[in-house]
């Protein structure tokens, strides 16, 4: 995946929830989520953080278990809601 380049606040965001993710490992496009640690009452957790911290609301039609894949794939769903 090529390189994908998101608000600072979106890694912050993101890292606080993937406790197995080392502190000097970097928030890649192509990082797997549940590889370090995101799991399903992570994901909730996540969804509403970021709702927060983007002022946004996720429809419930772009909320699938693909969206939290990798961090390039959530940074792309987000963009498209804040661009809606």
């Amino acid at each position: 995946m090529a390189t994908t380049e998101w608000l600072p606040e979106f890694e912050t965001v993101v890292r606080r929830h993937l406790p197995l993710l080392d502190a000097n490992t970097p928030i890649t496009p192509d990082l797997a989520l549940a590889d370090h640690g995101l799991n399903s009452l992570a994901m909730i957790r996540l969804l509403v953080d970021i709702e927060d911290g983007f002022g946004v609301e996720f429809p419930d039609d772009v909320l699938a278990a693909s969206a939290f894949r990798t961090a390039g794939a959530l940074w792309t769903v987000l963009n498209q809601v804040l661009a809606a």
